[in-house]
């Protein structure tokens, strides 16, 4: 048997030169032997070596001092140890790995047609949950990720302790996660954490594109891979809307336009790892597009932004709860899968204008609390300015109604204040009210640092790090802090 051939010339390159270790020992894996003598010898010489044991001729005697069993594997090893070497050992794992994914990929073909032949009430299953565990398995196959394992922790403490090391003299965060592209928010909610689902809601127009174009933006300029389902906008109008964000080219006056800036920005766009997808899909199609790109790990897909949930086809057979649970639940397996950031984007309901505090609560989200359950982070978006515009919008129609006058009090700025108020966190003690400021005319949002110099404050602009080493400065912690309590001992200054 030609496989049987491949695996025992392996593990016999391996014997009779161990330094090959070094350079096999992350591009092979026990399960891929498909003889269980050769799994059993793979295992004991993986033991060794990550013990830092020498690997010697004496390795049979080593394999029996950790395996009891030595029925049928001892005249096997003496054979490879005696076997003579052929070299380039690559090339075999290289032809090894594909025929376990043929053999892998002939056993999901059989198992498919077992549950299609059994399809109907005995599964109780749709053909598009038959679908999604076929494209689930073919992608576990192809990227070698196994569908249970158990994670030993000494194979994940050094990776952690080193990313905590990388934190020291930095405000604390979360680790493992994607900056927003606004310093302040990053620092009072820790970024959006890889396999993780966050949830990013508002009523309509306060500013949750933006958001989420500017993040896109700041991942995409890192080099990350960012996958867009921008129901709600052409590619068009989102590639307009990020070359204006890039550029900081005043929406209010196109006619002076910077075109040395507005071309390196195309520039930059141009070779930027970001793909967009407009069309109206269910959450089967999402997650194969999503897949299909995560495979290829040129991709380097990292944040995948849905824009926004109302706008995606729904189940006509499931209530609207039952929908959101459904999606929702998917896309934070699928987070935890692929070790991506999922941000989707969520409209409240404009009841909550009818309300005196205009302020979102987490009852607007109107879904028996299926989002909380299931969303890894949950934010609110308000924008204060935008309410009392309505309102005094409002004020002026009655008053043309009742034939009468009325001078709105509503003075339009171009910097908004925008609260976003993080009501659920997981993994991160972030939750509280960070205020952030809207610049209309560039379409972004920027920080703002309130600072106290005797009676009077002032507003600044820059890089909290840089901002809080002034001296004779106390500064407004409720931009970054869940409370406006003075917790500025806190704070090394």
């Amino acid at each position: 048997m030609y496989i049987k051939k491949i695996e025992q010339e392996i593990l016999s390159e391996i014997l009779y030169n161990n330094k090959l270790m070094d350079k096999v020992a992350d591009k092979l894996k026990v399960s891929d032997f498909t003889i269980e003598s050769h799994q059993r010898i793979y295992k004991t010489i993986l033991n060794l070596y990550n013990s830092n044991l020498p690997i010697t001729d004496e390795f049979g005697g080593k394999f029996f001092q950790l395996n009891t069993d030595m029925h049928g594997i001892s005249d096997e090893i003496e054979n490879l140890i005696n076997d003579k070497p052929k070299g380039n050992i690559e090339q075999k794992i290289s032809e090894l790995h594909n025929y376990k994914i043929s053999y892998d990929l002939n056993n999901l073909k059989v198992n498919m047609m077992d549950e299609l032949f059994l399809f109907g009430d005995y599964y109780n299953r749709t053909c598009n949950d038959i679908a999604d565990d076929v494209q689930n398995n073919i992608y576990n196959i192809i990227t070698k990720k196994e569908d249970y394992r158990l994670d030993n922790i000494s194979n994940i403490v050094d990776i952690v302790y080193d990313e905590i090391l990388d934190t020291k003299n930095k405000p604390i965060k979360l680790l493992q996660t994607l900056p927003t592209g606004i310093d302040s928010l990053d620092k009072s909610m820790g970024g959006f954490g890889l396999g993780e689902l966050s949830i990013i809601a508002s009523e309509a127009s306060i500013g949750k594109s933006s958001l989420i174009l500017q993040t896109i933006l700041e991942n995409i300029n890192i080099d990350n891979g960012v996958l867009f389902f921008s129901m709600d906008m052409t590619p068009q109008k989102v590639v307009s809307r990020l070359l204006f964000l890039e550029s900081e080219i005043d929406l209010f006056n196109t006619d002076d336009i910077n075109k040395e800036k507005l071309s390196e920005s195309k520039e930059k766009l141009s070779n930027a790892k970001l793909f967009i997808d407009d069309n109206y899909i269910d959450i089967y199609e999402m997650k194969a597009n999503i897949r299909k790109l995560a495979l290829d790990s040129n991709n380097n897909i990292k944040l995948v932004a849905i824009d926004y949930y109302q706008m995606m086809k729904h189940n006509p057979k499931l209530d609207y709860v039952a929908n959101i649970d459904k999606i929702s639940m998917e896309l934070k397996k699928l987070a935890h899968q692929l070790n991506i950031a999922i941000v989707l984007l969520y409209q409240l309901d404009n009841k909550l204008t009818q309300r005196h505090c205009k302020k979102p609560i987490l009852s607007d989200l109107a879904n028996d609390g299926v989002l909380e359950q299931n969303a890894d982070l949950i934010m609110f978006m308000h924008n204060e300015d935008k309410h009392k515009e309505q309102e005094e919008l409002d004020k002026e129609n009655l008053a043309k109604q009742n034939g009468e006058n009325y001078i709105s009090a509503f003075i339009n700025k171009p910097i908004e204040t925008v609260e976003i108020k993080i009501i659920k966190s997981r993994n991160f003690n972030g939750v509280g009210t960070t205020k952030i400021d809207f610049h209309k005319p560039l379409g972004k949002f920027k920080d703002t640092y309130r600072f106290t110099y005797g009676t009077d404050k002032v507003e600044l602009e820059g890089d909290f790090d840089d901002i809080v080493t002034k001296e004779n400065t106390e500064v407004d912690i409720s931009c970054f802090f869940k409370t406006e309590q003075d917790i500025t001992d806190e704070i090394p200054f």
